[in-house]
């Protein structure tokens, strides 16, 4: 028995939250009476859930993590024989995945999604794939990964794709966050230029306040939007007045209270090439010389004030508005949100009933999943826009089709690196 319990304990520890309630539902109850509350809520449970592991649970609540297991090891013994938790039979956000992982067929897509939300777009893959599979004489293979890890492997890929010329080696329907990886041409530029990618263009029921972000060459198709805001903690800051804008962020009074995403994420270059072209040159340096700290953005909802944690974090809406529970404030700056818009991109010799899978992924009710499970912004009409977002900030297409070596992710991130302990 004290094998099977250690067995078991070593698996819990090494799972998320959400994982372990997949396996065994009757813990939501369990969490629920420990004081994990949220977990009633069944968006959090399919989403965040996914992102905390049990040892970020437990010093939420103040409890140490083998408490939190044995608790857990109790309840599991009292309900099951079991002792394993199984991952889940997709690919899960901690996996690596890149361009090779889709199995070969006749129409093959990888979309690298937003964590907190990936497990809920699964779903819906799902329903589509089997009607698809149903109504068409075509075998549809796809992937769907987190954009936290798998994200930065699928970049590598992109370059290295793009470097060797190995074009074959491209999925038919390819979705990510931002326009770097498909047009700088330190990523999948020369894909992009060689007309690699069929044009696409916009679709008819696309956003009217998104119109800046739609590729004006028509290859890209944008799908969704990833708004970024502040999430501050007043007890770190102090005496010190929360920010207002992004160029409060220059100002030296927060030296050294200020966190950017972890500078491994594939958002970084669209996020550092925003912030870069609305703040000039000296601001931006300005801005580098306040930076402490690097972390991914699930870490603003479970970190607490006793930990060392900064004042000003840098993060998409969805995790400001979530760590609120954790004593921080979400901040919308009044100079605008900074959005990481997501593309798709279809293969030229993609077969034509790639155009139902394009479809679908532009469609009103899938996009309802990043806004009520992500709080992003769908480009489609039908969605009313945050007034608080407004105006968007991002990085002109134009510096981009010209490669400007002065927002070269290398050079903002080594600007970052110089001028703060990161």
């Amino acid at each position: 028995m004290e094998s099977k319990d250690n067995n078991l304990k070593t698996l819990l520890s090494n799972s998320t939250v959400g994982k372990i309630v997949d396996k065994y539902p009757f813990l939501i109850d369990t969490f629920v009476e420990l004081g994990f509350t949220p977990m009633k809520n069944p968006v959090t449970r399919k989403t965040v859930s996914y992102m905390i592991t049990l040892e970020q649970a437990a010093a939420f609540k103040g409890m140490h993590v083998d408490e939190l297991i044995r608790i857990l090891i109790e309840r599991i013994s009292e309900n099951t024989d079991e002792d394993a938790v199984p991952g889940r039979t997709e690919e899960s956000c901690e996996n690596i995945v890149n361009m090779d992982s889709v199995p070969k067929a006749d129409i093959r897509f990888l979309g690298i999604v937003p964590c907190p939300i990936r497990n809920v777009l699964i779903e819906k893959f799902d329903k589509f794939v089997s009607d698809f599979n149903y109504r068409f004489d075509k075998k549809l293979a796809w992937t769907v990964a987190g954009e936290g890890t798998a994200g930065g492997d699928v970049l590598k890929d992109i370059m290295a794709i793009s470097n060797s010329k190995r074009y074959d080696r491209l999925v038919d329907l390819f979705t990510a966050v931002g326009k770097d990886i498909f047009v700088h041409n330190f990523y999948g530029g020369r894909i992009y230029k060689n007309n690699i990618w069929k044009k696409i263009g916009s679709h008819a029921d696309a956003h009217p306040l998104l119109e800046e972000f739609k590729d004006p060459n028509g290859i890209l198709r944008l799908v969704y939007g990833t708004p970024f805001i502040m999430s501050c903690r007043k007890s770190v800051l102090g005496d010190v007045e929360l920010p207002k804008t992004w160029v409060d962020l220059t100002d030296e009074k927060y030296k050294g209270k200020i966190a950017v995403p972890s500078l491994n994420l594939p958002i970084i270059p669209d996020l550092l090439g925003a912030l870069y072209y609305h703040l000039g040159e000296e601001k931006f340096q300005k801005f580098a010389e306040n930076c402490s700290y690097d972390m991914h953005p699930a870490e603003v909802s479970t970190r607490r004030d006793r930990d060392e944690i900064p004042g000003i974090f840098i993060v998409p809406v969805h995790f400001a508005e979530i760590s609120s529970s954790s004593g921080a404030v979400a901040v919308y700056p009044e100079d605008g949100s900074i959005l990481l818009p997501a593309f798709a991109a279809v293969k030229s010799d993609a077969v034509q009933e790639t155009e139902e899978l394009l479809k679908f992924l532009t469609d009103k009710e899938f996009l309802e999943v990043f806004k009520t499970c992500g709080s992003m912004v769908p480009n489609h009409k039908d969605f009313e826009i945050d007034e608080r977002l407004l105006p968007f900030i991002t990085r002109p297409w134009q510096d981009l089709f010209e490669s400007n070596p002065l927002t070269y992710t290398t050079r903002l991130i080594e600007m970052i690196r110089k001028r703060s302990k990161i």
